[in-house]
């Protein structure tokens, strides 16, 4: 008996997106999928749009033209009926982690658990205590942020934006200021969570180097045409046809990272 194929994770058709009062389309005609287990960068210059992109696609900014579809259901802002019930299938990283600062990690990685709802406290102590041993932190549910490196609070946060066990996770600059051997765990980190457990990523970068290794396909943004100029898996683009795409990728080209020596 044949199965359907399962619905993309993401699926954006014709879309243009903006911000402010007044937005006028920041880039238009963006156009992709991404399948379940799939790790899928948008990258470009600064300023290009990635990061509105991403706020677009979870609801925090209204799209201008097209749709955003996770898993077939349409994408609402965070101001309309419905949005809280598509944000179960999904989770997101900020740039910088964005940790409660006042908090512990094991308290930040609870609190998903805790605004959900339906756990005992003892489910949530061990979820906790899981997601922290996932990213290689289980020692330090009751250290503060400010007492621990940039690395471990990235992926701290990390363990709470898994905390619900999404089958999507958005990706915003993940790697951005973080040392190449910190960079390296946590891209390792994502890619092991997508083979084994079949979640699926859309990670933003403005630096490839840091994430090429792990990268599917991507989606090239262009400030300057104001379009999604192409998209391929990172072999394709370096040699796309469109040259500010050659150019990205030749000034990003991914030399090698020292490996890490410290468990």
């Amino acid at each position: 008996m044949a199965y359907p194929p399962p619905l993309p994770a993401v699926a954006v058709h014709a879309l243009a997106i903006g911000h402010g009062e007044r937005p006028s389309p920041l880039v238009e005609g963006i156009e992709f999928s991404v399948a379940p287990g799939e790790i899928f960068a948008i990258i470009g210059c600064s300023g290009c749009g990635k990061s509105t992109l991403l706020r677009t696609m979870v609801g925090l900014l209204p799209l201008l033209a097209g749709t955003v579809l996770l898993f077939g259901k349409k994408m609402v802002t965070v101001d309309c009926a419905g949005h809280g019930a598509l944000t179960r299938n999904f989770s997101v990283l900020f740039q910088g982690g964005a940790l409660w600062t006042d908090r512990t990690l094991g308290e930040n990685v609870a609190l998903p658990l805790l605004r959900r709802g339906g756990f005992s406290p003892k489910e949530v102590r061990d979820l906790v205590d899981c997601k922290l041993s996932l990213v290689g932190l289980g020692a330090y549910a009751d250290f503060y942020p400010h007492e621990i490196s940039g690395g471990m609070a990235r992926r701290a946060a990390l363990a709470r934006a898994l905390a619900l066990d999404p089958p999507l996770l958005f990706l915003d600059e993940p790697t951005s200021g973080l040392d190449p051997v910190a960079a390296r765990r946590l891209d390792r980190l994502v890619a092991e969570l997508c083979s084994c457990q079949g979640m699926a990523a859309v990670v933003v970068s403005h630096d490839l180097a840091e994430i090429g290794g792990i990268v599917t396909r991507a989606a090239f943004l262009d400030a300057n045409s104001g379009t999604m100029l192409d998209i391929g898996s990172p072999a394709a683009l370096a040699r796309s046809p469109h040259g500010a795409v050659r150019e990205f990728f030749c000034e990003n080209h991914a030399n090698p990272q020292p490996e890490e020596t410290v468990p």
